[in-house]
């Protein structure tokens, strides 16, 4: 690290960084929780162009709900933030979808995203988040 950079600087570059990371991998089509996965950015740093872990980590398109991810969001914040975009669901959870797995987890999507990828997701029953 520079002598210039202070340690306080140099958390807030790495969290401003972690920033840009999430919304390029966004951008590139990845799900929200894979844009804060450090398995998916240990291996696009290798060059890659997917995660190492594929299907096998898995997203509700496959009725999974990212069990392999390794970074910041824990089970509760996946289920309440847009897969797609990452958008927080709101306090009275007005116009959220909670939507539960087969391997027994819960994903959230935006009332923008819900109409888009609702129905490509492995259909169990759905739970709508009521205030």
């Amino acid at each position: 690290m520079p002598k210039n950079v202070t340690p306080e600087k140099h958390r807030l570059g790495l969290r401003i960084e972690a920033v840009q990371k999430a919304q390029l991998a966004i951008s590139m089509g990845f799900a929200f929780p894979c844009s804060m996965c450090r398995r998916l950015w240990k291996a696009m740093d290798r060059g890659e162009t997917d995660c190492d872990q594929g299907n096998r980590c898995g997203g509700p398109l496959g009725g999974k709900s990212f069990r392999r991810y390794q970074g910041p969001l824990d089970r509760e914040a996946i289920a309440s933030h847009c897969i797609r975009c990452g958008k927080p669901q709101s306090k009275d959870g007005a116009g959220f979808l909670r939507h539960p797995t087969e391997d027994g987890g819960t994903v959230g999507l935006c009332a923008h995203h819900s109409p888009m990828l609702d129905d490509r997701l492995v259909p169990v029953e759905k739970m709508l988040v009521k205030p």
